[in-house]
């Protein structure tokens, strides 16, 4: 077992032990109409003294802290070493949880309701929030090497029914820091669903201009007379 992965453990259990003190002692009540409780969420999140624990069990304490970080800092933290380290596995997991209860299509191409999903819609938007936080603290370096991994997955918040933004927020994130070459062979997906099957709402219809016209002259910069 490497002794910086348990050392850094041991750090954080420590940490969450003040926070898990600040969190039971805190009132909370979910939103009316919620079927989860996201102070249950990080709470469940926030690691534990593990002696003994295999490197594994360590690993995945770690990045849950760190999803527990996500939804607790939102916008505050500095982007380090470690988001970067965790993003690979992490973007996977959160990419999983938004398509668990996201609403597909039936056989006869109705929407199926968001009851028949298969976990809460809650937890996609929370993912979704986590989501937008790895990808946003990122740095341009990391980022352009995690391509691969950020764009399956915001592409997945991006086709979640819920209004929230937050798949919009990651592709705004790339166009700004990213070039055409490193979109690769998800650049014709992308444009279409940034610009021809996105939905949308009134409080977020800044963002659907912004994602339009940013990978549109990011994306297609070189080529005057694509289609797009």
């Amino acid at each position: 077992m490497s002794n910086a992965t348990e050392a850094l453990h041991r750090r954080l259990a420590e940490l969450s032990e003040s926070l898990l003190a600040h969190l039971s002692a805190a009132p909370y009540a979910p939103l009316e109409g919620s079927s989860i409780s996201v102070k249950f969420v990080l709470q469940s999140l926030l690691p534990k003294s593990a002696a003994g624990a295999a490197e594994s069990q360590l690993r995945e304490s770690i990045r849950n802290f760190v999803l527990a970080s996500a939804l607790l800092a939102a916008s505050k933290s500095s982007a380090h070493e470690l988001v970067a380290e965790l993003a690979p596995e992490v973007l996977l997991l959160l990419k999983d949880i938004i398509k668990e209860s996201s609403i597909d299509k039936g056989t006869d191409g109705d929407e199926v309701s968001a009851a028949s999903a298969r976990a809460p819609v809650g937890f996609a938007i929370l993912a979704a929030y986590q989501l937008r936080w790895f990808v946003t603290k990122i740095d341009y370096s990391n980022l352009r090497k995690l391509c691969n991994f950020v764009i399956p997955c915001a592409l997945t918040a991006l086709d979640h029914w819920s209004p929230e933004g937050q798949g919009m927020i990651c592709f705004i994130r790339l166009g700004k820091n990213v070039n055409a070459a490193e979109f690769g062979v998800y650049q014709d997906v992308v444009l279409d669903a940034c610009c021809h099957n996105i939905a949308s709402a009134d409080e977020i219809w800044h963002l659907v201009v912004e994602i339009s016209v940013l990978l549109v002259s990011s994306i297609r910069r070189s080529n005057p007379r694509s289609h797009w």
